[in-house]
């Protein structure tokens, strides 16, 4: 199976080194928000999957499509494009998996904390679908719509989410909020936004977002969680074709029960080790992660992924294995277990 996908590596060319980000390169890399505000994309890099929480990015990552797979987390299957007509640019995004922020609806409470409220969407809305429209009017600006329903026995739910962004002169602010989302228990919601500003290699950055429940677990008490931070980020180019990424940031969260308190370190490191193969590691290591003052074990992560290069065309991975088909954090690899946790396949015109 090893000498098999090393003669496919080296059967996909010698063209092209440009790699467009992905979940799998997500995973990898980070997100600099320490899982409290993105849903996609990543605040300290450039990223496709940045149009996400920012629509005027269509107008910097346009002429692609894409078709994904993954295992953990939010196994699914989805894809979509970005193109150009005439003066605009617009995306399609289907099946998202991640489109539903995880702080609403999630079975272990907002942020992670066992024995928390429990947000309850019944049904939970499914099959999302994600469109985009951008230009150019002397200032990048974007438009976004995610929508998402579910019709059962038990009842019907859905979520309409409008996104709005822009770039002018370094500044790129962007923000996200429920037009509806309801279910059987009531309505949801949630509301985020922030802003990032270019400084040659660095990019600082600040961002919250808010969601509210409207029962518990118990079936007696609503929930609201608000979510606030920032951070510092550098992409810096080391050597020829070798990248080093990294960001220091804060995030408070604070929910109807506790609080919590995270101080994520992200570095990363990516390179063209041949002229169809990019490479990455990412390391995510929390310097503070205590919620009402008690420290959380050691979840700090290190993950790896790979990009071939053919032409146009990309095919990237993010590694995982294990005990459990796609645990991108097990601790060990074997391919019995499967050796992609996340892959998928690009083209770019």
């Amino acid at each position: 199976m090893f000498q098999r996908l090393i003669v496919m590596f080296f059967l996909l060319g010698v063209f092209g080194t440009q790699t467009f980000a992905s979940r799998a390169t997500n995973l990898v890399l980070g997100a600099g928000d320490a899982g409290t505000v993105l849903q996609g994309g990543s605040f300290f890099y450039e990223d496709n999957y940045n149009i996400f929480y920012n629509p005027a990015y269509v107008n910097d990552f346009k002429n692609w499509a894409i078709i994904e797979k993954s295992g953990a987390p939010n196994a699914t299957a989805q894809g979509g494009f970005v193109a150009s007509i005439a003066s605009f640019n617009f995306g399609l995004y289907l099946n998202r998996g991640n489109a539903i922020p995880s702080q609403l609806g999630l079975a272990s409470g907002g942020f992670g904390v066992p024995g928390t409220i429990t947000n309850q969407w019944s049904p939970n809305p499914v099959r999302p679908i994600d469109v985009f429209i951008g230009g150019d009017m002397g200032f990048k600006w974007g438009l976004g719509l995610t929508y998402s329903s579910a019709a059962t026995i038990a009842g019907n739910s859905s979520l309409v989410v409008l996104h709005g962004g822009a770039e002018i002169n370094g500044f790129e602010p962007f923000v996200s909020g429920t037009v509806s989302g309801s279910d059987v228990n009531g309505s949801h919601s949630f509301f985020r936004g922030g802003a990032r500003y270019k400084w040659g290699e660095w990019t600082p950055y600040l961002a919250f977002a808010t969601f509210n429940d409207p029962i518990n677990a118990l079936g007696t008490a609503s929930n609201h969680e608000l979510n606030i931070g920032g951070g510092l980020g550098r992409n810096a180019h080391i050597a020829e074709g070798v990248r080093l990424l990294y960001a220091l940031s804060y995030w408070s969260v604070n929910d109807s029960v506790n609080s919590r308190n995270i101080l994520p370190i992200d570095l990363s490191l990516e390179g063209d080790v041949v002229t169809w193969m990019t490479l990455r590691a990412g390391l995510s290591y929390r310097l503070i992660d205590r919620t009402s003052g008690v420290s959380a074990g050691d979840n700090t992560t290190g993950r790896f992924g790979a990009t071939a290069h053919a032409g146009k065309v990309d095919f990237e991975f993010a590694v995982g294995g294990g005990s459990a088909a796609g645990n991108i954090d097990s601790g060990s690899f074997d391919l019995a277990n499967g050796l992609f946790t996340a892959a998928n396949l690009t083209y770019r015109w």
